[in-house]
Parts: C-alpha cells; structure tokens; sequence
C-alpha cells in the first residue's frame, strides 16, 4: 500500500532507497496503472471528460475512479473503509522514519487529511484536483491546467441543476470502473504483462 501511494510521488533515485518491500507496491502500483491506463474501457472514460483537459484527463478519470471506489467500497472488500483506512494509516506512520522528506511529508498530510475516505466526496474530490493541479503547475509551468474545472462534468451538474447528459455520463463512468475493476481483480497475469507508465507522471493523490 505505501508503495503504490508514494509511486507517483518519489523520483527514480529516492525509490532506490526504500525498502524491498515498498519497491515491490510501487512496482505494482505502475503495472496496474500501466494496464488500466491503455484498457479501452478507461480510455473511453478519458473520452468523456476530455474536453479542455487534453492529456490531463487521464489524471481527472483516475481521480473519479478513487471517488467512486470510496462510494461503494462494499462492493469490493468486505473490510469497511474506515477500517481499511485507519490500517493504511498506521502503517504510514511506523513507516514514515525511513523515508526520504519528501515522502514523510506526504505520508503525514495523507493520513492527517483522511484522504482515503475524504476520496468519497465531492470536497475530497476537488481538494485532490487543487492538489494535482499545483503539483503540475510546479513541474510544467508552462501546461498549467485547473483541474477543478472537470467537476460539473464529474458529478453530473450544471448551473447547480442535474444535466441528463452529464449525469448519464456520471452513470456510465461508474460501470466502467466496475468493468475495469473486476478485470484487475482477476487479470493476475495480465496486469503483469502491462507495461508501466512514464515515471514523471503528477501525482495524482
């Protein structure tokens, strides 16, 4: 788990440096990325949202995916969230001392904000997208984006009235996390054989 949580965060040389261990959760944080990033279903997500956003959408429909695991956690683990998130956090903090500033300071924020289950409404939702958004504003100045912006078209709303359209869009986004999700769920060996992502990926938590 904090392998996959500080994946996108640390560069190359700083992962060298963690545990065994963690080295593994990043690398399986990067192999499922690497096959749910080029999975038709998820690419048809990005399709959904892609307007203005370009290659940035990716990183919004990633981050709706977590909202819409959050929602219906149930379905997918017999844990409760809180459980499972207290957990999480437990191992961060015993962690924490032996990992580079960086992702101490990441860990701390991560577990102070209850990120994981803040990833269940709409205010986690838009705080993560200021989040990612400062952190690309930082790396590439020049492609600042507002990510914020996505939010209508995530949640379905326009001039605080609900749309069909974005609303059906809303809908369908979350069938196909469940499609993705049961393919994961199953494709061992598959998500194996994904290639990972670019490694200067903005991180997305």
């Amino acid at each position: 788990m904090l392998g996959g949580v500080l994946a996108d965060l640390l560069k190359p040389a700083e992962i060298a440096t963690l545990p065994a261990d963690v080295r593994d959760g990043v690398r399986l944080h990067r192999l499922v990325d690497g096959f749910t990033d080029r999975h038709p279903v998820v690419q048809r997500s990005i399709r959904r949202v892609s307007d203005g956003l370009g290659w940035f959408s990716g990183i919004v429909v990633d981050v709706y995916f977590d909202h819409l695991l959050a929602r219906t956690w149930g379905d997918y683990a017999a844990e409760p969230l809180r459980d499972f998130a207290d957990r999480c956090y437990a191992l961060f903090r015993d962690a924490a001392p032996g990992l580079p500033a960086e992702g101490q300071r990441f860990a701390h924020h991560f577990a102070a904000d209850d990120r994981l289950v803040r990833y269940g409404t709409a205010d986690g939702i838009a705080d993560t997208l200021d989040r990612v958004s400062a952190r690309i504003a930082a790396r590439m100045p020049t492609r600042a984006v507002r990510l914020r912006d996505a939010m209508p078209a995530l949640l379905g709303r326009r001039s605080g009235r609900q749309g069909s359209r974005t609303t059906g869009e809303r809908d369908q986004l979350r069938v196909e996390l469940a499609e993705v999700g049961r393919e994961v769920g199953v494709g061992g060996v598959t998500v194996q054989s994904a290639s990972p992502p670019p490694e200067d990926r903005p991180c997305p938590s």
